[in-house]
């Protein structure tokens, strides 16, 4: 990307070839036309958050994944202190069941019981807004999250944010 954008500003005129193209398209593209801010989501890598949600799932459940589905979704329920999913539409409700092995992982890695009362309903607000109908909500409250980013950052980078 950098390479084409280089030869877009020394000659207008520009266009990339089909194989660049494609080579192109086989990552994520963002288009973020407000203030620059300091990116989690398509910048690092979620490969030790998901290898880390794999581990904990395979620990407690094996290949029961709708007990896990079921059980994490419990669990993430108390400790996030939130108001019953069963309120929550559909899409809202299947983004907090997706996130729920994450909420495991973070109260495991990242000490999410120390933090507020506060931290843990925005940590589910960002969640419902991931089943929301726009993704920008989404990205607004994951950027506004803190301790949520911190341990990401902490996650990609193969240590604990406890």
């Amino acid at each position: 990307m950098e390479r084409e954008l280089a030869r877009m500003a020394k000659n207008r005129a520009h266009r990339s070839s089909r194989a660049t193209l494609k080579r192109l398209a086989a990552h994520n593209v963002y288009l973020d036309l407000g203030a620059q801010r300091q990116d989690v989501i398509g910048i690092y890598p979620l490969s030790n958050v998901g290898s880390l949600i794999t581990r904990l799932v395979a620990r407690r459940f094996g290949a029961e994944r709708e007990r896990a589905t079921r059980e994490l979704s419990r669990e993430a329920e108390a400790l996030l202190g939130s108001p019953s999913w069963k309120g929550l539409s559909a899409e809202e409700r299947l983004a907090c069941e997706r996130w729920a092995p994450l909420v495991a992982v973070l109260a495991e890695e990242a000490g999410l019981e120390r933090w507020s009362a506060a931290e843990r309903a925005d940590l589910f607000e960002v969640m419902r807004a991931k089943g929301g109908r726009r993704e920008s909500d989404f990205v607004a409250r994951f950027d506004r999250h803190r301790k949520l980013r911190a341990a990401f950052r902490a996650f990609q980078d193969g240590r604990s944010s406890k």
